[in-house]
């Protein structure tokens, strides 16, 4: 059995691991994008229970008080988790904003356009 990620993996550490690249964080980005958009501002964390092919993620967002609040948690089809709150402990210690998510997307994949 292949040995999991480290409990600090973001994206952006496990990139090269992902099964399907683009289609995983351009939809993670969608997905922060709706919560950016109700909210003004997002993360990601990726689940470290595998190997980093294909991570779960969870997207929140800081509350007026600086809380962090869950918007969501999603399988790597970007569906949601049956169970929303699922143990904490199987999330990545790090996260990444929508930001530094949106710039490391688009200089991988050379994109030369407005990022924002």
């Amino acid at each position: 059995m292949p040995a999991t990620i480290p409990e600090d993996s973001t994206i952006e550490t496990v990139w090269a691991k992902l099964v399907y690249q683009k289609d995983y964080v351009s939809g993670a980005l969608q997905k922060m994008r709706q919560c950016t958009k109700l909210h003004s501002n997002s993360s990601i964390k990726i689940g470290v229970t595998g190997t980093g092919q294909r991570p779960y993620y969870r997207v929140t967002y800081k509350s007026y008080d600086g809380s962090e609040q869950i918007f969501g948690s999603f399988y790597d089809t970007h569906e949601p988790l049956e169970s929303g709150f699922v143990k904490s402990e199987n999330w990545s210690s790090r996260s990444m904003t929508f930001d530094e998510l949106l710039n490391f997307y688009a200089d991988k994949i050379d994109f030369k356009g407005k990022r924002a």
